[in-house]
């Protein structure tokens, strides 16, 4: 698949994100298929193809709704999540070295591997078609043991202080590691100098082209982000999504960003936010509840019906809509919104 070949109507969103660096994409999203991930230096877009979207979700509900085949799946995923807590102990105990470094990069495609079944173009057919709620439960608790898992290899602490360390070795700093690519890593630890990627600064890109991955330049990654948001208008008084959870609510916006890198500015503003407002969010993960546990209702950019968003509004009874694309770029912090989740719509009212 060559840049010209890509057309707006055979992509559809994934998620946006701030701060996903090259490594970590390298690592997790190369791992995914199906994917056109497009990042300007400070927000990551990411679209899955409708074709491997299409073979996805039936791929997800064989597999979920098979009894043998999901059991086998998930002693398998088990096995592999229940091996974390020891690996990250190593973070901090074992030296620096080509080989540890290889190993982690495998251990952790491995986790992306099986925690791809968990998106929503693997499991919202679960919801859609109803399947046994015992089992869709049982892929939601798998689901966020998986990503618990997949926090404490790329997010947490102890990851970062690991990336610290490689940074130490090969003397430059944790934003030109973060900037670079597994193989160039590997290469500096076995002893080739180190190359800082400074380009990536800009922007970069990640291209699907049916088997792999084509990495794209800033400025190819450019041109492709404003083909398929060419036609966007912010400017817009209401915003559609998937319906998560039913009910129609009127407050208050609270606009927060992922910022999984900042955590004590994330539970800063979630501190802030207002008991009854409606949390505005990209997506949300474990670390919302201290908002999710105030929010009247929660609007999302990303998502299906087995996200995390989805799964605790029908556990809090409150409204929800996923999968609006732009809503945290259309909401202002502060603005008195409408949550119609009985109609997928959330109308900005001033």
């Amino acid at each position: 698949m060559k840049i010209y070949d890509i057309k707006k109507e055979d992509w559809v969103f994934f998620y946006r994100m701030q701060g996903l660096p090259y490594l970590i994409a390298d690592i997790w999203v190369k791992t995914y298929g199906g994917i056109l991930g497009l990042h300007d230096g400070k927000t990551h877009l990411g679209f899955i193809h409708k074709d491997y979207e299409e073979q996805a979700l039936k791929t997800g509900y064989e597999l979920f709704t098979n009894n043998e085949k999901f059991h086998h799946f998930q002693q398998e995923y088990q096995d592999v999540i229940s091996k974390v807590p020891a690996f990250v102990k190593r973070f901090r105990e074992e030296e620096i070295s080509a080989k540890f470094w290889e190993e982690y990069v495998e251990f952790t495609k491995e986790l992306a591997r099986f925690y791809e079944k968990m998106e929503w173009y693997y499991t919202d057919l679960l919801y859609q078609l109803k399947a046994d709620p015992k089992r869709v439960r049982q892929v939601e608790e798998l689901k966020q043991a998986g990503r618990d898992a997949a926090n404490k290899m790329t997010l947490d602490d102890d990851s970062f202080y690991f990336i610290e360390q490689i940074a130490k070795k090969l003397d430059t700093n944790v934003e030109a590691i973060y900037r670079s690519s597994i193989n160039a890593i590997k290469d500096a630890l076995e002893g080739s100098k180190f190359a800082d990627a400074i380009e990536r600064e800009k922007g970069f890109g990640l291209l699907w082209n049916g088997k792999g991955y084509d990495d794209l330049s800033w400025q190819e990654a450019a041109k492709i982000r404003q083909l398929l948001e060419s036609e966007d208008d912010k400017d817009v008084a209401e915003i559609k999504g998937t319906i998560a959870n039913k009910g129609i609510v009127r407050g208050k916006a609270s606009v927060i960003p992922n910022l999984y890198d900042e955590l004590d500015k994330l539970y800063e503003l979630m501190d802030k936010m207002p008991k009854g407002n409606i949390l505005v969010a990209s997506t949300t993960s474990p670390e919302f509840t201290p908002a999710l546990k105030k929010a009247a209702a929660i609007v999302t950019n990303e998502g299906g019906l087995g996200s995390h968003a989805a799964i605790v509004s029908r556990e809090f009874k409150i409204p929800c809509i996923v999968g609006t694309k732009n809503a945290t770029e259309i909401i202002k912090d502060g603005d008195i919104i409408e949550v119609d989740a009985d109609n997928g719509i959330v109308r900005i009212i001033k």
